[in-house]
C-alpha cells in the first residue's frame, strides 16, 4: 500500500515510466511548472515521452514545441488526481483554476499517453 502522505513530486515523475504506453508514435515534451500555496514557482520539470519510455530531470526543457503544465494549486494532490482520474480530473481543474496550459490539445494527449487509474499508479509507485 503507498502511503500517499510520503510521495514526492519526483517519485510521481519516476511512476510515469511504469504507466507509459507503448502503442503511439512520436516524441512529446511537457514542461510542469509547480507552485505553492502563494503563487509563487515552487518546482518545474521537463518530462519527455516517447512510447514506453519516459525521461524527466529538473527545470523546463528549452523545447519551443513543450505543452505548459502549471499546477497553480495542489501540486502534488493535483498531479496524483490527474494520474488516476484522467482528463475529467484536468477540466474540472481548469474550470477552478488549479492547473493552466496555453496548449490544451497538447496537454490532451498526456491522457492518452499513460495508463490512469489508481491501481495502475500505486503500482507503478510500489
Amino acid at each position: 500500500m503507498v502511503d500517499w502522505g510520503s510521495i514526492t513530486m519526483p517519485q510521481i515523475l519516476d511512476s510515469l515510466s511504469k504507466t507509459v504506453k507503448s502503442d503511439f508514435d512520436g516524441k512529446y515534451t511537457f514542461d510542469v511548472v509547480i507552485f505553492d500555496d502563494d503563487g509563487n514557482e515552487s518546482g518545474a520539470y521537463n518530462v519527455i515521452v516517447e512510447p514506453g519510455k519516459v525521461e524527466w530531470a529538473d527545470g523546463l526543457s528549452g523545447d519551443d514545441e513543450a505543452v505548459p503544465f502549471h499546477l497553480k494549486r495542489g501540486g502534488l494532490e493535483t498531479m496524483k488526481a490527474l494520474q488516476v482520474e484522467g482528463l475529467g480530473a484536468a477540466i474540472r481543474f481548469m474550470f477552478d483554476g488549479s492547473i493552466y496550459t496555453t496548449n490544451i490539445k497538447g496537454a490532451e494527449k498526456w491522457f492518452e499517453l499513460f495508463e490512469l487509474g489508481e491501481e495502475a499508479l500505486e503500482k507503478a509507485l510500489s
